[in-house]
């Protein structure tokens, strides 16, 4: 490993380039000798690098520092994975039937095969339908049987894209890997290389505007924030999933939990630093989503990142930990792995 963080901090260096120090957190400007402090190396020990992560005490917003400099961030990518986007729960046969019926009925879409009774029984099993409805973003029926037009901002692969074309949608997407933008040029999608506040993107155009783990890599995600309410149509939504810096799995796992990721996640905004960030923006409507059954990839991950880093004795406990958060996942907002939430542009805006 790369000496510890003071000595980085003290050289202003990191194995890819400079450091810089914020001091104070970035998402509500306090600084408390109260703020909880962690400390790891990147998911996969690419790098010889040690990460601090503050969780502020004021905001409860986990934020790195110090974090690789404007000029240095674009390094850590270098070979990073473009993140693969959550597949619909299918076992083949029944089960894939039942989830396409509710699909297709839900949003507009035509998968095979399908039966029109899996809408009924996905509405009776509620953790499995907002695992659905997660999985295509929430968005509206009108918008689909209207053909609304659709941004995805940080589109990846083009998995989304190409299920909300799917929809019926207008698609178009954002994404600064150019080898995810040449793959998704092959499926024939509408996705460009631009940055978000180039010319290319009309402003107050889109019905939907999605950004799935996306703000969390950001210097400025307040800032990523306003032009989403600039290029959204009036009475057009605004859909974030990110980590969430209150969920059951960091406060179980600490440093080992997967959505901490540095030195890639600079900044995971709490609700209460997102829920001001959109009111200060002009959005309405703000609607904190229940995420119902989640990623059993995610505690896996966790589970290698706690291993690696000692917490053998906590990792007795997981399983059952884990059962408990898929429970408060369906049941609430505020301890689930990821925080999703939708945000409206006034009509009259």
């Amino acid at each position: 490993m790369r000496g510890d963080v003071s000595e980085q901090a003290t050289s202003g260096k990191w194995s890819r380039g400079t450091l810089e120090r914020l001091g104070a957190c970035p998402a509500c400007g306090c600084v408390s000798d109260k703020d909880v402090r962690m400390v790891r190396r990147d998911d996969q020990c690419a790098m010889p690098d040690a990460w601090q992560l503050i969780r502020c005490a004021s905001c409860a917003s986990v934020y790195l520092d110090p974090r690789p400099s404007a000029d240095s961030l674009a390094r850590a990518y270098e070979d990073y994975y473009t993140h693969a986007d959550e597949a619909a729960p299918s076992h083949g046969g029944l089960v894939s039937s039942l989830v396409n019926g509710y699909l297709n009925r839900r949003f507009n879409m035509r998968r095979l095969p399908a039966s029109p009774v899996g809408w009924w029984v996905m509405r009776t099993l509620p953790p499995l339908r907002m695992k659905l409805d997660v999985f295509g973003r929430h968005v509206s029926p009108a918008v689909c049987k209207t053909g609304g037009r659709l941004l995805d901002v940080g589109c990846g692969n083009g998995a989304f894209l190409l299920r909300a074309r799917a929809m019926g949608l207008c698609v178009q997407g954002q994404e600064p890997d150019p080898r995810a933008v040449e793959a998704c040029l092959k499926h024939g999608l509408d996705v460009y290389q631009d940055d978000i506040f180039s010319a290319r993107w009309p402003v107050h155009s889109y019905d939907w505007i999605t950004m799935n783990h996306v703000i969390e890599h950001v210097e400025a995600p307040h800032i990523l924030i306003d032009r989403a309410y600039q290029l959204l149509a009036p009475g057009g939504t605004l859909w974030l999933g990110l980590p969430n810096p209150g969920a059951l799995g960091l406060k179980f796992l600490g440093k080992g939990w997967k959505g901490l990721h540095p030195p890639y996640h600079l900044l995971i905004p709490s609700r209460c630093a997102l829920q001001q960030w959109l009111l200060d923006t002009g959005f309405e409507e703000i609607e904190f989503l229940k995420r119902g059954s989640q990623s059993a990839g995610g505690w896996r991950e966790s589970a290698q990142i706690a291993r690696r880093e000692g917490l053998h004795a906590r990792l007795r406990w997981l399983p059952a930990v884990h059962l408990l958060g898929e429970m408060l996942s369906s049941l609430g907002t505020h301890w689930s792995e990821e925080t999703i939430l939708i945000a409206r542009r006034p009509s009259d805006q």
